[in-house]
């Protein structure tokens, strides 16, 4: 079985982030990194991408593995989308005269076919992350990993996106996640981790006030199942303004007694 093996990993910067973890990933299961902001999940990240090394400690990888990073905001450089996604697929060995014919698909699947022939400097935070997705997945990586992903997604773009890393699973990618976003979480991974005291520990569910969201009219039916959504007390207001400026209509909200949430 194909693994990464995290052995005494520390990683600090003015302080101490996470710290003498010993750990092994088989990349048969997708793994989601949740927990508060700073806690270390970006840093862990880049680690396993082999963008950051760790300050002491190494990560073993049992295999060289084709490793694609996308963050949570991509960072336009100064070329032509297509041409950047082109260049990509060459990094990546993808033949000359297949690259045209992938690339407009999944343009067209991501709906940026019109903006593909811009600069990237000019495009929107939104059209940049399918970009940033578009150049990790079109070349159906062994390992993706992904810091947030859906910053500056709408709904339907979450919907394609979740779609297609499932796409990508099914053929053998193993996810790495970084996420505060609890549909997601649920639908792409398959166990569940936090940092705390900075160390790497199984998720343990506890109770928070949970909300559950109706919608009245709403196309969507398959993201949001049965019409309604539950969210956590503080996901609450940030939910109710991303679905009314999608165009949901919102039927009531209910307040539960508790849940477990993530």
């Amino acid at each position: 079985m194909e693994k990464i093996i995290f052995d005494k990993i520390t990683k600090s910067y003015e302080d101490i982030i996470i710290e003498n973890i010993n750990h092994e990933f088989t990349l048969d299961k997708s793994v989601a990194f949740v927990g508060r902001n700073g806690c270390g999940k970006s840093t862990l990240l880049k680690m396993i991408a082999g963008l950051m090394k760790p300050t002491s400690g190494k990560i073993i990888y049992s295999n060289k593995f084709n490793i694609r990073y996308v963050p949570d905001k991509f960072q336009p450089v100064n070329m032509i989308a297509k041409e950047y996604i082109k260049t990509m697929c060459k990094i990546d060995g993808i033949k000359t005269s297949n690259t045209d014919t992938i690339i407009n698909k999944w343009c067209e699947r991501f709906e940026i076919s019109d903006m593909i022939n811009k600069n990237m400097k000019y495009l929107s935070k939104g059209t940049l992350q399918k970009i940033g997705i578009i150049q990790a997945i079109i070349v159906s990586p062994d390992i993706l990993i992904l810091d947030e992903p859906l910053s500056g997604l709408d709904m339907k773009s979450n919907k394609m996106f979740v779609n297609a890393v499932n796409e990508l699973r099914k053929q053998g990618t193993c996810i790495f996640l970084s996420s505060h976003e609890l549909d997601l979480v649920n639908n792409i991974t398959d166990s569940i981790y936090t940092i705390r005291n900075k160390k790497l520990l199984k998720y343990n569910k506890s109770k928070s006030v949970q909300y559950t969201i109706i919608f009245d009219e709403y196309t969507d039916t398959d993201w949001f199942r049965n019409k309604k959504i539950k969210v956590n007390e503080n996901e609450l207001q940030k939910k109710l303004m991303e679905m009314l400026q999608n165009g949901a209509e919102i039927k009531e909200v209910h307040k539960n007694d508790s849940y477990d949430y993530i």
